[in-house]
């Protein structure tokens, strides 16, 4: 016991501190059995080794994930990306024709009075979506033109013109985004239900501008089943509640499939899942008015109204 006593009551902080090897005396006998101190800094490198290489593949790993996130996006917000990914995809579309048109209409305009630029966008539409797309369309070009005339020294006014407005469109771009707290997600929804609300399908039942203020109220304020329901009924005729419910559904499905969903994926499916129910109510709810109908033929003094008030 007084063997080990010494050998544990030795200053070893002040050896490894020192860098000093143990004392070969560093040993002694417990309970009939020889023991021996061994010295702890090969161990201690060994395990700063290994929590150095783990380390150092962390790095490595987030390093390589976040160059394949820059790669992809570019350091690019989620808004930008969605914008520009659409205005590639609807590039030889006749609604992509009409925004280009405007977009260089509205770089021509910003020459003459930069102030106009907002209420000839809101002339053009009301939809902050719409207007985002075309205020990115006209920086874009804005760009374009500044690239071809890069080497053009006899055009500097014109460069120093087009780096203006090109500064110009994106700062309301940016205000846009800024303008409210749902405005990056109204953008987004905007974008992503572009091609549902413009379909034949949409057209026949509102205006594309309508039917996105009526999705974006969808996923932004209703909260359960009957708030849903009693926002259709808000929005559509006693003869639409199915076709609008199927446009929901089919915006939901484009919002939840997009790279950049409107809002959290989660909360999409959930807003689905109660569309889906709604859904079948109605069918049920159509079937039976159509079951009634029936039976008020086969007797007819009985009237919608005393049913309903006998109900």
């Amino acid at each position: 016991m007084n063997h080990i006593s010494s050998v544990t009551n030795q200053p070893l902080g002040n050896n490894i501190a020192s860098g000093q090897p143990l004392s070969g005396s560093a040993q002694g006998n417990y309970q009939g059995q020889q023991v021996r101190l061994l010295d702890a800094k090969p161990f201690t490198a060994s395990v700063a080794e290994e929590m150095s290489f783990a380390a150092s593949e962390k790095r490595e790993s987030d390093s390589l994930r976040n160059r394949k996130i820059n790669d992809r996006f570019g350091g690019k917000s989620a808004v930008q990306q969605v914008a520009e990914d659409y205005l590639k995809l609807v590039a030889k579309t006749p609604q992509a024709e009409a925004m280009r048109r405007f977009a260089e209409n509205l770089l021509d305009g910003f020459f003459r009075n930069p102030q106009q630029t907002m209420q000839q966008l809101k002339n053009f539409s009301s939809d902050i979506s719409d207007q985002y797309l075309i205020l990115k369309l006209a920086a874009q070009l804005a760009g374009e033109m500044l690239a071809r005339d890069k080497q053009a020294k006899d055009k500097l006014k014109n460069k120093n013109q087009l780096q203006m407005a090109k500064a110009h469109f994106e700062g309301l771009a940016e205000q846009l985004l800024n303008s409210s707290e749902n405005a990056e997600a109204s953008i987004i929804a905007g974008i992503n239900i572009n091609q549902v609300v413009s379909s034949p399908a949409g057209q026949a039942l509102n205006s594309a501008q309508n039917l996105k203020d009526f999705y974006r109220e969808t996923i932004f304020d209703t909260n359960n089943l009957l708030s849903a329901y009693e926002h259709i009924l808000n929005h559509c005729s006693e003869g639409q509640l199915e076709q609008g419910i199927a446009l929901l559904l089919r915006g939901l499905a484009a919002d939840y499939n997009a790279q950049h969903s409107s809002i959290e994926k989660p909360k999409l499916q959930l807003i689905m899942s109660s569309m889906q129910k709604l859904k079948t109510l109605t069918t049920i709810r159509e079937s039976a008015l159509g079951l009634f109908s029936q039976f008020s033929r086969l007797q007819p003094q009985v009237t919608h109204q005393g049913i309903m008030a006998g109900g």
